[in-house]
């Protein structure tokens, strides 16, 4: 009897996400009883049949690897600190004597390729104040940036190469 590797793989996939989304609620709850543990695997259960056709198409799944996560850690790190930095630019703005903002959409190349890819991305730039993501195409995201130099920094900056290196790392 031959085993279907697609149906396969997507099953491991779909165990996969499903413990780590079970193990997420647990971490949350703020105590374990067999009714908290029930509500959490049927909504991990939900999220999963949801979202089966769309996370674990096969150009978008990620192969596991020490490189992939090393690189998944690289874009938690630079998200972070981006966060802060653009937290510390933002209160000099609000609390200097003249508001020096310059808003302005603009439009920043995409360089990655995959779907999910460019979604974590655009969402990472919405995560750092003073940007939000308005658009995201297949070549390009259209920014709001308070001033024009955050969407300068934006393009192949660190969080953009971070990402690039992430996807790079599934190749």
């Amino acid at each position: 009897m031959r085993v279907n590797k697609k149906k396969h793989t997507k099953a491991f996939s779909a165990l996969l996400l499903f413990l780590s989304l079970v193990v997420f609620w647990l971490i949350l709850s703020s105590h374990v009883a067999w009714e908290v543990v029930i509500v959490g695997m049927a909504a991990s259960c939900i999220v999963v049949l949801y979202n089966l056709n769309l996370l674990f198409d096969e150009t978008e799944r990620t192969r596991l690897s020490f490189k992939g996560a090393w690189a998944f850690c690289v874009i938690c790190y630079r998200v972070v600190i981006q966060i802060v930095k653009a937290n510390f630019q933002l209160v000099k703005i609000i609390l200097g004597k003249r508001l020096t903002i310059d808003p302005k959409f603009g439009e920043i190349p995409q360089p990655l390729t995959k779907a999910l890819n460019q979604s974590l991305y655009a969402n990472a730039i919405t995560l750092t104040p003073g940007t939000l993501s308005i658009d995201v195409d297949q070549d390009r995201i259209i920014v709001h940036a308070l001033k024009p130099e955050y969407l300068e920094e934006l393009k192949d900056g660190p969080l953009e190469q971070a990402f690039v290196a992430y996807e790079r790392s599934d190749k």
